[in-house]
């Protein structure tokens, strides 16, 4: 595999991505990225080739971006969850720049952190010198795609051959789903080689029911999983025959404001807020004139309140405004996430 990614690497096409991630593709542990690499994944390598070469562009020192991300980011941590979301944080750094040059700003300057705690950029936006700190607010764990997909990629770069066919998972559960059930749910794909029955139905805790169908089958699909009003399938990597689709429908009761889902949601923010507010209000942090955090959300749900990232960023600005303190929060999305681009991942109705 590691011949695979130096060749991909040399290639012209992927210059951008050899000069931003090149070392660390060549000696970290696999990721989503080096997987993509490995396997000539065209659409996946010409997505991040043209944000890198748009985020080198908008840098007025792009070489001192390239050492800052080599000194901050790494693939060698222990666990693969671990990889892959240290790159979709980076992502998140390079996201925050172009969007950024999308409204305006300019002279992006990566800032290398020294005796005291810096933001991760500075740039230019109406004559004004901004601090810009950027965060990503990470996926949760404890969903029941997110479970799925991760124990499912899992399981099939293990045993390729014991897994060798496709899956496809049904439920009408959007929210989180407790330990047991997630323990439970890891269970049956670790099964489905040896089960007779290609289809599984199965109430975990919670009364949280899912079905999976193993291969090509196709049954007359139960009320409760009727997907045509909105279909979500995922096929996060091409190993062999082994594909994943998630499909849940999305009902009435999903297009309402969920005051726990929100809750949930301006504590995570939150948190990310007092990690970040060193980095723009520590003694010796530099006085700017105008101060930015942006946040790339991993949204969980297919349909999105937006009132989630208004109330959000009116609340947070307002208590530091109430204490003579100026920070902007600046929440975006994409229902992408850079592992998908190129791949399939469709939202129909």
């Amino acid at each position: 595999m590691l011949e695979k990614i130096k060749d991909e690497l040399s290639k012209p096409e992927n210059e951008p991505l050899a000069w931003l991630l090149g070392a660390c593709l060549i000696e970290g542990k696999d990721n989503f990225l080096s997987d993509a690499v490995a396997g000539g994944h065209v659409g996946v390598l010409a997505h991040w080739n043209k944000s890198i070469a748009a985020f080198r562009y908008a840098l007025v020192n792009s070489n001192e971006a390239q050492l800052k991300i080599s000194r901050e980011f790494t693939l060698k941590r222990q666990e693969r969850v671990e990889r892959d979301g240290a790159l979709r944080d980076l992502y998140a750094e390079i996201l925050s720049v172009l969007t950024l040059s999308q409204l305006g700003y300019s002279q992006f300057r990566a800032l290398l952190p020294e005796m005291q705690p810096t933001p991760d950029y500075e740039a230019v936006h109406k004559d004004r010198k901004i601090g810009i700190e950027v965060k990503n607010l990470r996926e949760p764990d404890d969903l029941i795609r997110v479970i799925a997909e991760r124990h499912w990629n899992s399981l099939v770069r293990r045993s390729p051959e014991r897994y060798r066919f496709r899956l496809r998972i049904l439920h009408s559960h959007q929210g989180w789903i407790s330990e047991n059930a997630r323990s439970r749910l890891r269970t049956l794909l670790d099964q489905l080689p040896d089960r007779k029955d290609p289809v599984v139905m199965e109430t975990l805790e919670g009364d949280v029911t899912v079905q999976l169908i193993r291969g090509d089958r196709e049954d007359v699909i139960d009320p409760k999983f009727d997907c045509q009003v909105m279909e979500q399938s995922i096929t996060p990597h091409s190993y062999g025959e082994a594909g994943l689709v998630i499909q849940s429908p999305i009902t009435a009761g999903d297009l309402e404001f969920d005051l726990s889902d929100y809750r949930q949601f301006f504590l995570k923010v939150l948190r990310i807020v007092a990690q970040a507010t060193p980095k723009f209000f520590s003694r010796n942090s530099t006085p700017y004139e105008h101060r930015l955090l942006t946040l790339r959300w991993e949204t969980a749900r297919a349909m999105i309140d937006l009132s989630y990232i208004g109330n959000t960023k009116r609340i947070i600005e307002g208590l530091f405004s109430q204490v003579g303190l100026q920070l902007e929060v600046m929440i975006f999305f994409k229902d992408t996430l850079p592992e998908m681009v190129g791949r399939e991942r469709v939202y129909r109705g």
